[in-house]
């Protein structure tokens, strides 16, 4: 999964890069800050781009992992995180760390819908680590991980 150093690019952007990574050769659901991209396979995630081939359009995308707000995949691919750390300063201290820390005192039975740029998911949480929270939906055999630091509201969830 790679070392993270310490740079903007620590908290939620490598985390993430890490994850669809391992979603290689995998079809998913990509949701960016400003757009869905459904029924798409990860083809390669190098540099902080992800190529991906969107099957609906025949065509190859390829996209800056640093806009990449979540990425729904099938729950029979399992998928590891890096353990979450706590940072000095910037931006992963002030809103990473606290929202991290706040997911980590739920039940993980509990339902949460949380709200994303350019998306929203109600699920448990299965996995939490560095910059990522992994939601169990709670309808569909369908992992959701999501960027901690593209969250913006958390509240009670309900299936739907």
């Amino acid at each position: 999964m790679g070392f993270f150093d310490d740079s903007i690019c620590e908290c939620c952007v490598c985390p993430m890069q890490c994850v669809l990574d391992q979603l290689k050769d995998e079809t998913v659901s990509i949701i960016t800050t400003t757009d869905e991209i459904e029924n798409s396979e990860i083809i390669e995630v190098k540099n902080f781009i992800l190529t991906i081939f969107n099957n609906d359009e025949q065509e190859n995308e390829y996209l800056p992992v640093c806009n990449v707000s979540a990425v729904t995949f099938s729950s029979s691919k399992q998928v590891n995180l890096k353990p979450s750390r706590k940072s000095k300063k910037g931006e992963c201290s002030c809103c990473e760390d606290p929202t991290n820390d706040f997911l980590n005192s739920r039940s993980k039975t509990e339902l949460l819908r949380i709200r994303y740029l350019n998306g929203v998911n109600t699920g448990s949480i299965a996995d939490l680590g560095e910059g990522i929270v992994i939601l169990q939906d709670p309808s569909e055999p369908l992992l959701h991980a999501i960027s901690i630091c593209n969250i913006n509201n958390i509240s009670p969830g309900s299936p739907d």
